[in-house]
């Protein structure tokens, strides 16, 4: 039960950084979730 908490905090919080740092929280470009090992901040910005 501990574990679903944890990942349920994670991804909240994740969801609240996307939220302050994307343009678009829905389809993020600076922070990537890589399935299996975890989450990415993009060195370089997208282009403008």
């Amino acid at each position: 039960m501990a574990r679903a908490s944890q990942a349920g905090a994670v991804r909240v919080t994740l969801q609240r950084l996307r939220g302050k740092l994307e343009d678009d929280p829905s389809d993020p470009t600076l922070l990537q979730t890589i399935p299996g090992v975890g989450v990415r901040l993009k060195s370089e910005p997208p282009p403008v």
